[in-house]
């Protein structure tokens, strides 16, 4: 018999809050009692100062669960990774001033390189920004991205997003939207709890068409299934409610938001494991 995980702190990231300001978002979690929040780079480039912004959240009192910025690698163009990585030195000054839990990646599109190469030159992009982390006592994590969405990145994977992040010696984010039909996916959470940093979770409605996210609940994933391998492999980490959607911006966020957690909490506390 497995052993019980301890029990997953619940966060909210702002990727469920799209269209929401800063502001917007501290004002809520606020009057909502949340206390721990995944944090959304965009979010803080849209104030104007970036860093001003992760001063603020940093001295907010919540607990900061993750920083999340898209790839900023072409790995197909190396002339323009110059460039890229300032970028990431940017983001990596930012995670500086926030002390996230841990700072999440995408590895950015191949182009038409094969995937091996494309593994190849993303460790070298990001030799010098581990090295930092490292260096800086910040954990990174690699997420993978929908196989339907080569533009944003190649992995699209949690065994491939663990497999680059033992090679790169960094962790990987658990996208459960993304990764909850991949082959064996119990047996690669089980042999990569320790290297997992985040679990994220969002709806998707599989009978309806288009890749848009929903609450909790309101799709047809099976998220009961996953999360229960999840603590049934023993992570007791942090997992955020990310569902970014025309549903649940329509529904409004407070009300969207409420129901999700609800749902996620349900899930994460129930003692009986459904079946496959």
């Amino acid at each position: 018999m497995a052993a019980q995980a301890p029990p997953a702190t619940l966060a909210l990231s702002q990727r469920t809050t799209r269209t929401w300001s800063l502001d917007d978002d501290l004002a809520f979690v606020e009057r909502a009692g949340i206390e721990a929040l995944g944090v959304e780079a965009a979010k803080l480039d849209a104030t104007g100062d970036a860093t001003a912004a992760a001063r603020r959240l940093a001295t907010s009192g919540l607990r900061i669960t993750s920083l999340t910025a898209p790839g900023p690698f072409t790995l197909d163009q190396p002339e323009r990774w110059p460039t890229e990585r300032d970028g990431a030195g940017r983001l990596m000054d930012l995670a500086l001033e926030l002390r996230p839990e841990v700072v999440v990646l995408t590895s950015g599109p191949a182009g038409a390189l094969a995937w091996e190469r494309a593994a190849d030159n993303l460790a070298e992009i990001l030799q010098g920004t581990v090295l930092e982390a490292d260096r800086e006592g910040l954990a990174l994590a690699l997420a993978p991205t929908p196989s339907g969405r080569r533009d944003l990145g190649f992995v699209s994977t949690l065994y491939d997003a663990v497999e680059l992040g033992w090679r790169m010696d960094i962790g990987a984010c658990l996208e459960v939207a993304t990764c909850w039909s991949e082959r064996n996916l119990a047996g690669t959470i089980g042999a990569a709890t320790d290297r997992i940093r985040l679990v994220r979770v969002a709806d998707q409605a599989l009978d309806r068409p288009g890749d848009d996210e929903w609450v909790p609940g309101d799709g047809t994933l099976p998220l009961a299934r996953v999360l229960h391998q999840v603590r049934d492999a023993g992570y007791g980490g942090v997992v955020e409610l990310a569902a970014a959607g025309d549903a649940v911006d329509a529904e409004g966020y407070e009300a969207a938001i409420e129901r999700g957690m609800t749902h996620l909490s349900a899930l994460l506390g129930a003692d009986v494991t459904p079946p496959d």
